[in-house]
């Protein structure tokens, strides 16, 4: 006997669909983002102002929460204990810490409340400058002293360190400074559009203080990707090569001194700095004078 299987059919369930409609909005901004910004509506906000004006709904950012993914996953990269070196071995790790990279330079872009910094981060970073520019002092911070009048605008003194980080442009939490930096810095694990993209942003729309500054040009022009020796092996490396030079010149008879002479043609991160053959070498200070007899 055969029996229709009609009856135990059920009706189709509808399923909301949100997950997807936010991973096709995230793929629509990671697409974008690549893009260079200095095209004809290149900026995210010119784009949401043009979809606006279509009546077209406006993609949906997922929000940041702080970059953990890339925070998390640059750590494991930089200074890792074991848990952090157990975390990054997963293999979905490195496509979250993508993932944190294309919400933070959207959240950014759009100067969203999330990634600026507090008045306690702005507070504790001003103390930071301020004290890294007068090492010598026990506090950290000297005391106020009113000298009158100097002749002289108002936050033009002092030293370049300890001057005034310019109102005019917001300031981003130092933590996701660092993350962008670290974004940066990997240039083969970030595609070059974010990073560009990400560059051009902190440098145009925030302020900076010198320290990242100087940070975020490193980061720009040095890749960490990749294996890295440690300075312990270089240093052995070196010594090991100028022993063999060494050896090579007393057995053949041969000078070998000028393959131990710095290049004449600088490398890229030397460009603009003064060769190192104008230089003097740096001679160690002489201890000062003492006398080889002590009196017991």
């Amino acid at each position: 006997v055969h029996h229709s299987k009609m009856d135990i059919l059920q009706e189709s369930q509808i399923v909301d669909n949100d997950a997807l409609l936010l991973a096709v909005d995230t793929a629509f901004l990671a697409n974008f983002l690549r893009g260079p910004r200095s095209d004809p509506l290149g900026k995210l906000s010119e784009l949401f102002t043009e979809l606006d004006q279509l009546g077209i709904p406006l993609p949906e950012v997922p929000p940041l929460r702080g970059a953990q993914h890339l925070r998390a996953w640059a750590k494991a990269h930089t200074k890792p204990t074991r848990a952090d070196r157990e975390r990054a071995s997963r293999t979905d790790h490195e496509k979250l810490a993508q993932m944190d990279a294309v919400l933070l330079v959207s959240a950014i872009e759009l100067h969203q409340l999330e990634v600026m910094a507090s008045p306690d981060e702005l507070a504790e970073d001003i103390a930071t400058v301020v004290a890294s520019s007068f090492p010598n002092s026990g506090s950290g911070v000297p005391g106020a002293t009113d000298f009158g009048s100097t002749g002289r605008a108002p936050g033009s003194g002092g030293p370049p360190a300890a001057r005034v980080i310019p109102t005019d442009k917001p300031q981003l939490s130092p933590a996701l400074v660092d993350a962008a930096i670290q974004c940066i810095h990997h240039h083969q694990t970030f595609p070059d559009g974010i990073r560009e993209r990400l560059y051009n942003l902190l440098v145009d729309e925030y302020g900076l203080t010198e320290g990242q500054t100087q940070r975020l040009a490193i980061a720009a022009t040095q890749n960490v990707d990749g294996k890295r020796l440690s300075e312990h092996t270089q240093l052995q490396i070196e010594g090991k090569e100028k022993r063999r030079l060494r050896e090579y010149s007393v057995t053949f008879n041969k000078d070998t001194n000028y393959l131990l002479q710095p290049s004449l043609v600088a490398g890229p991160c030397q460009q603009g700095l003064p060769a190192k053959y104008h230089q003097s070498p740096q001679r160690a200070e002489r201890l000062p004078f003492g006398s080889a007899f002590t009196s017991s």
